[in-house]
Protein backbone atom coordinates (compact mmCIF):
# COMPACT_ATOMS: atom_id res chain seq x y z
CA UNK A 1 0.00 0.00 0.00
CA UNK A 2 2.68 2.78 0.55
CA UNK A 3 3.98 1.95 -2.78
CA UNK A 4 0.77 2.28 -4.04
CA UNK A 5 0.20 6.02 -2.20
CA UNK A 6 3.32 7.04 -3.74
CA UNK A 7 6.00 4.86 -5.96
CA UNK A 8 8.04 7.80 -6.56
CA UNK A 9 11.09 7.15 -3.70
CA UNK A 10 10.70 3.38 -4.24
CA UNK A 11 11.43 4.08 -7.84
CA UNK A 12 13.99 6.23 -6.82
CA UNK A 13 15.85 3.81 -4.65
CA UNK A 14 15.19 0.74 -7.06
CA UNK A 15 17.46 3.25 -9.29
CA UNK A 16 20.22 3.73 -7.25
CA UNK A 17 21.00 -0.46 -7.48
CA UNK A 18 19.56 -0.71 -11.25
CA UNK A 19 19.73 2.53 -13.95
CA UNK A 20 16.51 1.01 -15.66
CA UNK A 21 15.51 -2.42 -14.09
CA UNK A 22 13.40 -3.87 -10.74
CA UNK A 23 12.50 -6.90 -9.74
CA UNK A 24 9.01 -7.22 -8.02
CA UNK A 25 6.62 -10.16 -6.66
CA UNK A 26 4.64 -10.12 -10.13
CA UNK A 27 8.02 -10.09 -12.54
CA UNK A 28 10.39 -7.18 -13.28
CA UNK A 29 9.71 -3.75 -13.09
CA UNK A 30 11.15 -1.43 -15.57
CA UNK A 31 11.77 2.14 -14.31
CA UNK A 32 13.38 3.91 -16.83
CA UNK A 33 11.37 5.59 -19.86
CA UNK A 34 13.87 5.24 -22.65
CA UNK A 35 14.23 1.57 -21.52
CA UNK A 36 10.02 1.71 -21.31
CA UNK A 37 9.95 3.34 -24.94
CA UNK A 38 12.38 0.56 -26.45
CA UNK A 39 10.64 -2.49 -25.06
CA UNK A 40 7.45 -1.90 -26.04
CA UNK A 41 9.14 -1.63 -29.86
CA UNK A 42 9.41 -5.24 -29.31
CA UNK A 43 6.16 -6.02 -30.61
CA UNK A 44 7.15 -9.39 -32.14
CA UNK A 45 8.94 -10.25 -28.80
CA UNK A 46 6.75 -9.19 -26.31
CA UNK A 47 3.16 -9.77 -25.81
CA UNK A 48 0.03 -8.58 -23.40
CA UNK A 49 -1.07 -11.24 -21.07
CA UNK A 50 -4.64 -12.57 -21.04
CA UNK A 51 -5.25 -16.17 -20.68
CA UNK A 52 -1.90 -15.61 -17.70
CA UNK A 53 -4.37 -13.24 -15.93
CA UNK A 54 -7.39 -15.05 -16.15
CA UNK A 55 -5.27 -18.61 -14.67
CA UNK A 56 -4.75 -16.57 -11.60
CA UNK A 57 -8.11 -15.14 -11.57
CA UNK A 58 -9.74 -18.06 -12.18
CA UNK A 59 -12.20 -16.58 -14.51
CA UNK A 60 -12.15 -19.56 -17.28
CA UNK A 61 -15.51 -19.79 -18.75
CA UNK A 62 -16.81 -15.81 -17.62
CA UNK A 63 -17.04 -13.21 -19.70
CA UNK A 64 -14.88 -11.09 -18.15
CA UNK A 65 -12.16 -13.64 -18.69
CA UNK A 66 -13.06 -14.50 -22.54
CA UNK A 67 -12.83 -10.34 -22.46
CA UNK A 68 -9.39 -10.39 -20.89
CA UNK A 69 -8.01 -13.25 -23.39
CA UNK A 70 -10.21 -11.18 -26.49
CA UNK A 71 -9.65 -7.84 -26.45
CA UNK A 72 -8.17 -5.48 -29.06
CA UNK A 73 -5.13 -4.93 -26.21
CA UNK A 74 -4.02 -8.08 -25.75
CA UNK A 75 -4.59 -9.33 -29.71
CA UNK A 76 -1.93 -8.26 -32.14
CA UNK A 77 -0.92 -8.67 -35.87
CA UNK A 78 -3.93 -8.77 -38.34
CA UNK A 79 -6.90 -9.10 -35.98
CA UNK A 80 -5.11 -6.34 -33.93
CA UNK A 81 -5.72 -3.80 -37.04
CA UNK A 82 -8.76 -5.17 -37.89
CA UNK A 83 -10.44 -4.58 -34.18
CA UNK A 84 -8.82 -1.22 -34.35
CA UNK A 85 -9.55 -0.18 -37.69
CA UNK A 86 -13.34 -0.88 -37.06
CA UNK A 87 -13.43 2.36 -34.71
CA UNK A 88 -10.84 4.56 -36.30
CA UNK A 89 -12.84 6.20 -38.73
CA UNK A 90 -14.77 7.87 -35.81
CA UNK A 91 -11.71 8.93 -34.44
CA UNK A 92 -9.94 10.56 -37.61
CA UNK A 93 -9.31 15.14 -37.25
CA UNK A 94 -12.40 16.06 -38.78
CA UNK A 95 -14.44 14.17 -36.34
CA UNK A 96 -12.14 14.61 -33.36
CA UNK A 97 -12.58 18.36 -34.01
CA UNK A 98 -16.55 18.08 -34.53
CA UNK A 99 -15.70 16.83 -30.54
CA UNK A 100 -14.71 19.88 -28.96
CA UNK A 101 -18.08 21.84 -28.91
CA UNK A 102 -19.14 18.90 -26.98
CA UNK A 103 -16.40 18.60 -24.59
CA UNK A 104 -17.07 22.36 -23.49
CA UNK A 105 -20.02 21.83 -23.23
CA UNK A 106 -20.13 18.86 -21.00
CA UNK A 107 -17.17 20.52 -18.86
CA UNK A 108 -19.86 23.97 -18.78
CA UNK A 109 -22.95 21.68 -17.58
CA UNK A 110 -20.71 19.76 -14.81
CA UNK A 111 -19.80 23.18 -13.53
CA UNK A 112 -23.33 24.99 -13.60
CA UNK A 113 -24.11 21.45 -11.41
CA UNK A 114 -21.49 22.56 -8.77
CA UNK A 115 -22.06 26.36 -8.25
CA UNK A 116 -24.97 26.48 -6.57
CA UNK A 117 -23.10 23.66 -3.76
CA UNK A 118 -20.65 26.66 -3.00
CA UNK A 119 -17.80 23.93 -3.02
CA UNK A 120 -16.42 21.99 -5.67
CA UNK A 121 -14.52 18.37 -5.68
CA UNK A 122 -12.41 18.12 -8.36
CA UNK A 123 -11.71 14.46 -8.21
CA UNK A 124 -15.23 14.26 -8.74
CA UNK A 125 -15.09 16.36 -11.71
CA UNK A 126 -12.62 14.45 -13.56
CA UNK A 127 -14.68 10.96 -12.86
CA UNK A 128 -17.83 12.77 -14.42
CA UNK A 129 -16.18 14.94 -17.29
CA UNK A 130 -14.83 11.49 -19.44
CA UNK A 131 -18.07 9.54 -18.89
CA UNK A 132 -20.20 12.05 -20.20
CA UNK A 133 -18.33 12.60 -22.82
CA UNK A 134 -18.40 8.91 -23.86
CA UNK A 135 -21.85 8.98 -23.76
CA UNK A 136 -22.58 11.99 -26.11
CA UNK A 137 -20.27 9.76 -28.30
CA UNK A 138 -22.44 6.90 -28.12
CA UNK A 139 -25.64 8.84 -27.92
CA UNK A 140 -26.37 7.12 -24.77
CA UNK A 141 -28.88 8.62 -22.15
CA UNK A 142 -27.32 10.35 -19.10
CA UNK A 143 -29.56 8.92 -16.79
CA UNK A 144 -27.93 5.91 -17.13
CA UNK A 145 -24.84 7.09 -16.15
CA UNK A 146 -25.70 6.61 -12.29
CA UNK A 147 -26.33 2.55 -13.20
CA UNK A 148 -22.70 2.52 -15.43
CA UNK A 149 -20.27 4.29 -13.85
CA UNK A 150 -20.11 2.27 -10.54
CA UNK A 151 -19.39 -1.06 -12.95
CA UNK A 152 -16.66 1.03 -14.62
CA UNK A 153 -14.71 1.55 -11.34
CA UNK A 154 -15.19 -2.33 -10.62
CA UNK A 155 -13.92 -2.79 -14.40
CA UNK A 156 -11.14 -0.14 -13.72
CA UNK A 157 -9.66 -2.39 -10.89
CA UNK A 158 -10.09 -5.70 -12.59
CA UNK A 159 -6.57 -6.38 -13.58
CA UNK A 160 -5.40 -5.57 -9.98
CA UNK A 161 -5.37 -9.18 -10.24
CA UNK A 162 -7.40 -9.12 -6.59
CA UNK A 163 -9.14 -12.86 -6.97
CA UNK A 164 -11.43 -12.66 -4.09
CA UNK A 165 -13.21 -9.78 -5.99
CA UNK A 166 -13.69 -12.34 -8.88
CA UNK A 167 -17.81 -12.25 -8.20
CA UNK A 168 -18.40 -8.73 -8.25
CA UNK A 169 -15.84 -8.12 -11.34
CA UNK A 170 -17.99 -10.57 -13.34
CA UNK A 171 -20.96 -9.15 -12.69
CA UNK A 172 -19.75 -5.65 -13.08
CA UNK A 173 -18.85 -7.12 -16.64
CA UNK A 174 -22.03 -8.62 -17.19
CA UNK A 175 -23.98 -5.10 -16.44
CA UNK A 176 -21.72 -3.31 -19.27
CA UNK A 177 -22.40 -5.93 -21.33
CA UNK A 178 -26.43 -5.86 -21.04
CA UNK A 179 -25.98 -1.88 -21.06
CA UNK A 180 -23.81 -1.87 -24.27
CA UNK A 181 -26.18 -4.68 -25.57
CA UNK A 182 -29.37 -2.06 -25.38
CA UNK A 183 -27.52 0.39 -27.10
CA UNK A 184 -26.96 -1.55 -30.47
CA UNK A 185 -30.48 -2.80 -30.13
CA UNK A 186 -31.62 0.95 -29.76
CA UNK A 187 -29.65 2.16 -32.38
CA UNK A 188 -30.50 -0.16 -35.01
CA UNK A 189 -29.07 0.06 -38.58
CA UNK A 190 -30.03 3.71 -39.76
CA UNK A 191 -26.43 4.62 -39.83
CA UNK A 192 -24.47 7.95 -39.16
CA UNK A 193 -21.12 9.09 -38.31
CA UNK A 194 -20.91 8.79 -34.57
CA UNK A 195 -18.96 6.51 -32.76
CA UNK A 196 -21.40 3.80 -31.98
CA UNK A 197 -23.42 4.00 -35.85
CA UNK A 198 -19.19 3.38 -37.21
CA UNK A 199 -18.81 0.25 -35.35
CA UNK A 200 -22.37 -1.16 -36.28
CA UNK A 201 -21.65 -0.34 -39.85
CA UNK A 202 -18.22 -2.17 -39.48
CA UNK A 203 -19.77 -4.89 -37.60
CA UNK A 204 -22.91 -5.19 -40.67
CA UNK A 205 -19.79 -5.31 -43.21
CA UNK A 206 -18.35 -8.18 -41.53
CA UNK A 207 -15.58 -6.57 -40.46
CA UNK A 208 -16.02 -7.44 -36.47
CA UNK A 209 -18.23 -10.00 -35.15
CA UNK A 210 -20.91 -9.62 -32.38
CA UNK A 211 -18.89 -10.93 -29.56
CA UNK A 212 -15.43 -8.19 -30.78
CA UNK A 213 -18.47 -5.04 -31.14
CA UNK A 214 -19.79 -5.79 -27.87
CA UNK A 215 -16.58 -5.66 -26.35
CA UNK A 216 -14.90 -3.10 -28.24
CA UNK A 217 -17.57 -0.94 -26.65
CA UNK A 218 -16.66 -2.05 -23.42
CA UNK A 219 -13.25 -1.58 -23.69
CA UNK A 220 -13.59 2.10 -24.31
CA UNK A 221 -15.89 3.21 -22.00
CA UNK A 222 -13.42 1.40 -19.56
CA UNK A 223 -10.64 2.92 -20.79
CA UNK A 224 -12.24 6.70 -21.58
CA UNK A 225 -13.26 6.56 -18.28
CA UNK A 226 -10.83 5.20 -15.92
CA UNK A 227 -8.00 6.77 -17.91
CA UNK A 228 -9.15 10.40 -18.63
CA UNK A 229 -10.04 10.72 -15.14
CA UNK A 230 -6.88 9.25 -13.39
CA UNK A 231 -4.93 11.73 -15.86
CA UNK A 232 -7.16 14.44 -14.82
CA UNK A 233 -6.25 14.27 -11.07
CA UNK A 234 -2.71 13.16 -11.35
CA UNK A 235 -2.22 16.59 -13.63
CA UNK A 236 -4.30 18.86 -11.31
CA UNK A 237 -1.56 17.13 -8.43
CA UNK A 238 0.67 18.27 -10.43
CA UNK A 239 -0.32 21.74 -10.75
CA UNK A 240 -0.74 21.81 -6.99
CA UNK A 241 2.75 20.72 -6.56
CA UNK A 242 4.12 23.83 -8.59
CA UNK A 243 1.74 26.46 -8.65
CA UNK A 244 4.02 28.50 -11.40
CA UNK A 245 3.08 25.87 -14.01
CA UNK A 246 -0.65 26.16 -13.31
CA UNK A 247 -0.49 29.76 -13.82
CA UNK A 248 1.15 29.95 -16.95
CA UNK A 249 -1.67 27.67 -18.21
CA UNK A 250 -3.80 29.77 -17.96
CA UNK A 251 -2.17 32.60 -19.67
CA UNK A 252 -0.62 30.36 -22.79
CA UNK A 253 -2.42 27.95 -23.94
CA UNK A 254 0.19 26.24 -26.00
CA UNK A 255 2.48 25.90 -23.32
CA UNK A 256 -1.19 23.98 -21.39
CA UNK A 257 -0.82 21.63 -24.01
CA UNK A 258 3.18 20.37 -23.83
CA UNK A 259 2.21 20.63 -19.82
CA UNK A 260 -0.44 17.57 -20.60
CA UNK A 261 1.65 16.01 -22.52
CA UNK A 262 4.76 15.63 -20.53
CA UNK A 263 2.39 14.82 -17.42
CA UNK A 264 1.44 11.64 -19.56
CA UNK A 265 5.42 10.85 -19.78
CA UNK A 266 5.85 11.87 -16.27
CA UNK A 267 2.94 9.83 -14.50
CA UNK A 268 1.02 7.95 -16.75
CA UNK A 269 -2.65 7.11 -15.87
CA UNK A 270 -2.13 2.85 -17.00
CA UNK A 271 0.50 0.43 -17.05
CA UNK A 272 1.31 -2.62 -19.07
CA UNK A 273 2.46 -5.95 -18.81
CA UNK A 274 4.59 -7.78 -21.06
CA UNK A 275 5.56 -11.41 -21.73
CA UNK A 276 8.20 -13.21 -23.10
CA UNK A 277 7.23 -15.24 -26.80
Amino acid sequence: KPFGDDPLPYIAQARQQHPWLAASDIGYLVTSYRAIDDIMRLDTKLTMPGEEIVGIMGAEGTGWGKFAVDQMLVSSGERHARLRGSASAAFGPGNVKRLRPVMRETVSAILDEWAPKGRFDFAEFAAQFPVRVMFALLGAPLDRLEEVVPNLEIHGESFNLEVEKMGIIEAGYQSLWRFVDELIAERGTAGGEGLLDVMIAANSAGQIDDTELRQLLILMLAAGYDTTKNLLILLMHSMIAHPEVYQRCADDFDYCKRVVKEQLRFATPSNTIRTGT
